[in-house]
């Protein structure tokens, strides 16, 4: 397991004091490559063989969000690889151990020069640790539906290049984030859950749809032609 340590500063927190979604969304993706670098043999085959790490879907469950000054433990482990994918839990909690928020991740292996996925070397999949723990979150499938019809366009948006990360793509964040800026005010969520589907471009013009069916809420992020990048769920649990 790999720790990183935050206090919730100025930047984190939204008018009400709270960690902000986005906040916590790049905290957990933070932790995740941290942990990627400490992987020494594993993050040399990255780097020598040109190979990306892609989201393929991510999700949170929030039990609360921390506060403005909060001191938070983030950790994250690998509990499997298989073939080109990978799989993490990663968790934040406060100082006093209590459990905020639980992620879970699935991510592909993609490699940069043809684009294409890359099955893992058993060789390097063997250096990994491999942490087998037992899950503190229900998990739930990767893939999203989206409901039929056209939904409501809620809002449109250009990939600006400060949303760009080091893969040279929309930050995986960056899809949370523009959906969570869409939502209707009283709308209240704790559970959320993204199916990320191709990767959007730096300068293109973006559009967020809507359909909303009770305390459910399905946001595509959809690019170009209607090319759809990401379906994100928001919900509540249980």
């Amino acid at each position: 397991m790999y720790t990183i340590h935050h206090r919730v500063g100025i930047r984190d927190v939204g008018t009400d004091a709270r960690l902000t979604l986005g906040a916590a969304a790049e905290l957990l993706l933070d932790c995740s490559y941290f942990q990627v670098e400490s992987e020494r043999e594993f993050y040399r085959f990255l780097q020598e063989e040109k190979v990306g790490m892609f989201l393929a879907s991510r999700q949170m469950d929030i039990l609360s969000m921390p506060s403005y000054g909060t001191e938070l433990d983030v950790t994250t482990s690998v509990y499997d690889c298989r073939n080109v994918y990978g799989y993490r839990n990663t968790m934040i909690r406060d100082g006093n151990g209590k459990l905020c928020i639980a992620s879970h991740t699935v991510g592909a292996f993609v490699s940069m020069i043809t684009g294409r996925p890359l099955k893992l070397p058993e060789a390097v999949r063997d250096t990994l640790i491999i942490d087998p723990q037992a899950p503190e979150m229900e998990y739930l499938p990767r893939k999203v539906a989206v409901p039929e019809g056209e939904g409501i366009v809620a809002g449109t948006f250009r990939v600006d290049k400060y949303q760009i990360d080091l893969n040279h793509h929309l930050n995986s964040s960056q899809y949370i984030i523009s959906a969570d800026r869409t939502l209707p005010p009283d709308f209240t969520y704790d559970r959320i859950r993204v199916d990320y589907k191709a990767q959007a471009r730096p300068g293109e013009e973006m559009t967020v749809r809507h359909w909303r069916s009770g305390t459910l809420l399905t946001v595509a992020i959809e690019g170009a032609a209607g090319r759809r990048c990401a379906v994100v769920e928001f919900s509540t649990r249980g």
